[in-house]
């Protein structure tokens, strides 16, 4: 997913994503580990998407705290 279509998304929708992805990268390094994993390059692609993810929900929650600080002012 790119970054745009992510931030459209919400932290909870976000933070299952993560979840999901980290499962799948736990899957894949087990995968590699054993010597079945065809391309190793998948677990480069799933750790850039779980960054992306965890930027994405740090900028939301960033900006969500900014709001309500603005908004107390």
């Amino acid at each position: 997913m790119k970054a745009s279509e992510l931030r459209a998304l919400t932290i909870d929708k976000l933070n299952a994503q993560l979840i999901e992805k980290s499962a799948t990268l736990n899957e894949s390094r087990r995968t590699l580990a054993a010597g079945e994993l065809a391309n190793p390059r998948v677990i480069r692609n799933q750790r850039r998407e779980i960054a992306l993810l965890k930027t994405v929900i740090a900028e939301q929650l960033r900006d969500s705290t900014n709001k309500k600080e603005n908004d107390n002012v």
